[in-house]
C-alpha cells in the first residue's frame, strides 16, 4: 500500500515539474532558499490538489485502516525529514531511502532537470532515470571515491532571480510576502524558470538509458 502510495507521491511531483500550469504553483515551494523540516509544508495550497493521486491506492484497495497508524507516521516522517538542513546520506539505505543530501539536489538552484523526484523512495527515480546521488567534492589530483556520499557542503537551493517573492529580501514584511506568493501564480504573469525544461529531460534520459 505504502510503496502505491509513494509511486502516487512521484507521479504527481513529476508532472508538478513538467507541465507548466502545474509548476507556477509547485515553484513556490522551490523558492525556498533556506532548507528545513518545514519546507515539506511551504507550498501553495492549491498544490496538495495535485497530489491526489496518492489517495487512489487507498480507495482502489479499500484498506479501511488495514495500514496501522505507526506505518503511516512513519512514512510521513520519511517523506518529511529529506527537507532537514543536514547532510545525512543513510549510508548504504541511501539507495534505498530518500536522505535529506540526496533531495537537496532536487533544490539545487542551478538544476534545470527536475531530478531526484522521489518522495520517500528512490527506487521510483532510478527506473525513470532520475536519480542523481550526491558525491564527495575532491581536490585535484585526490585520491577518488569510489562509492557516492552526502556533499560536505551543500549547495545552493531557491530559484535563480528570485521570480517569486521570497522573505530574504531586504525589509521584506512576512504576511504582505505570504500574501504575494499565494497571488503570484494565479495572476498569471511569466513561468519560474527551471524544472520544466523538456529538453533537459530528454538528455538526462538518454545518457540514462544510453
Amino acid at each position: 500500500m505504502l510503496v502505491l502510495i509513494d509511486l502516487g507521491n512521484w507521479t504527481s511531483h513529476l508532472y508538478n515539474h513538467r507541465v507548466r500550469a502545474f509548476w507556477r504553483f509547485h515553484a513556490l515551494h522551490h523558492s525556498q532558499e533556506e532548507m528545513s523540516i518545514l519546507t515539506s509544508f511551504r507550498a501553495h495550497p492549491f498544490v496538495h490538489t495535485s497530489f491526489q493521486l496518492t489517495a487512489v491506492p487507498l480507495i482502489a484497495l479499500g484498506t479501511g485502516g488495514a495500514v496501522p497508524t505507526s506505518v503511516l507516521v512513519g512514512y510521513i516522517v520519511l517523506s518529511t525529514m529529506p527537507h532537514a538542513n543536514v547532510n545525512w546520506g543513510f549510508g548504504p539505505l541511501r539507495y534505498v531511502i530518500v536522505t535529506p543530501a540526496y533531495h537537496r539536489l532536487h533544490h539545487d538552484r542551478d538544476d534545470r532537470r527536475g531530478v531526484n523526484l522521489g518522495t520517500v523512495l528512490v527506487l521510483w527515480d532510478v527506473l525513470g532515470g532520475l536519480a542523481v546521488f550526491p558525491t564527495r567534492r575532491r581536490e585535484p589530483g585526490s585520491v577518488p571515491v569510489p562509492v557516492p556520499v552526502p556533499v560536505p557542503v551543500p549547495v545552493p537551493t531557491g530559484l535563480a532571480g528570485r521570480p517569486l517573492p521570497v522573505e530574504q529580501v531586504a525589509g521584506a514584511a512576512m504576511v504582505r510576502t505570504m500574501g504575494r506568493q499565494l497571488w503570484w501564480p494565479i495572476r498569471g504573469s511569466g513561468t519560474p524558470a527551471g524544472r520544466v525544461d523538456r529538453a533537459g529531460l530528454r538528455e538526462l534520459m538518454g545518457a540514462a538509458h544510453g
